[in-house]
C-alpha cells in the first residue's frame, strides 16, 4: 500500500515537473520571440514630431504625478516596414515606491487612462488638425500617443500619425440618433485609413444627455450602419463623455458575435 501510495505521489511529483519546464520554455519562446520581432535603431533617429520631453508628456497625459523619466530605447516592429509607429521605451529617474505607483490609478478616472484586469495602466490620446479640435501646445497635428506597461520602474511611449483626419460630422451624429444631441467637443482623435476612434465630451453642462435620451439603461448604446459606415456611440448617463468608432467594415468573432 505505502509503495503504491508513493508511487502515485512520485507521479503527480513528475507531472508537476513536467508542467513547469514546460511553461518555463514556453515564456522563453514568447520572450525571444517578442525581442526577435523588434528593429532597434538609435534613439538620435526619433524623428522631431514625437517628442520624450517630460514636461509635455505630463500635459499631454493630463497627469502632472509622472515622475521624471528618460527615454533610453527606440524601436519599431519588423512588421513595420516604412518605420512609421515609433516605440521608445523610457525609464524613470528613481524607482516609483508601492504607495506612489498606487496613487498613480486615480488617473483611471480621466478618460484617457485606462487599467486591465491585472492593474497594468495605459494611456491613448490623439488629435486631428486645429481647425477640427484643439491640440495640445507644443505638438503637431495628427498624432496620436499610447503608453503601455507603466510600472514602478518605467513604460512604454509610442506614437502613430493619423491618416485622412477629417471633422466629425454632427448631421451624421444626430441621424443615428434620431435626435438632436447637445453641442459637443471632440477631445481625442485616432484614426488610420478607413477607421476612427474619437471621445467627445458635450459641452452645456445644464443641458444633460439624460434629457435627450429620457428613457432606457444607464448606459447609452448606439450601434447602426449609415451612408456606408458603422457608427458605434455609448456613453453613460450620468456622465459628459461619449465613445464614438467609425468603422469602415465589422470584425467577427468565432461566436458569431460582430464586435
Amino acid at each position: 500500500m505505502i509503495k503504491r501510495v508513493l508511487k502515485i505521489f512520485g507521479v503527480i511529483i513528475g507531472a508537476i515537473i513536467i508542467y513547469i519546464v514546460g511553461i518555463t520554455i514556453w515564456l522563453y519562446s514568447m520572450i525571444h520571440y517578442y525581442e526577435e520581432s523588434k528593429d532597434s535603431v538609435p534613439l538620435s533617429e526619433l524623428p522631431k514630431d514625437f517628442v520624450t520631453d517630460v514636461d509635455l508628456i505630463r500635459n499631454i497625459t493630463q497627469c502632472q504625478d509622472l515622475p521624471e523619466f528618460e527615454a533610453r530605447k527606440l524601436w519599431y516592429h519588423k512588421m513595420d516596414g516604412y518605420h512609421s509607429e515609433p516605440h521608445i521605451d523610457c525609464y524613470f529617474k528613481r524607482k516609483m515606491t508601492e504607495d506612489e505607483f498606487k496613487n498613480l490609478f486615480k488617473m483611471t478616472e480621466n478618460i484617457y487612462w485606462d487599467s486591465d484586469k491585472d492593474w497594468t495602466l495605459s494611456f491613448s490620446r490623439g488629435w486631428s488638425k486645429k481647425e477640427y479640435m484643439d491640440v495640445p501646445e507644443g505638438m503637431k497635428e495628427d498624432i496620436a500617443v499610447k503608453i503601455e506597461k507603466l510600472s514602478q520602474t518605467g513604460f512604454t511611449l509610442s506614437y502613430w500619425k493619423n491618416v485622412n483626419s477629417r471633422p466629425i460630422d454632427c448631421d451624421s451624429l444626430n441621424m443615428i440618433a434620431e435626435m438632436i444631441l447637445p453641442s459637443y467637443s471632440v477631445v481625442s482623435y485616432i484614426s488610420d485609413i478607413d477607421n476612427i476612434r474619437a471621445k467627445l465630451r458635450f459641452n452645456n453642462a445644464s443641458k444633460n444627455i439624460a434629457d435627450v435620451f429620457p428613457n432606457g439603461s444607464e448606459e447609452i448604446k448606439i450601434d447602426t450602419f449609415v451612408n456606408g459606415k458603422w457608427y458605434i456611440f455609448s456613453m453613460y448617463r450620468d456622465e459628459k463623455y461619449a465613445d464614438l468608432r467609425i468603422l469602415s467594415s465589422r470584425h467577427w468573432c468565432g461566436n458569431g458575435i460582430i464586435k
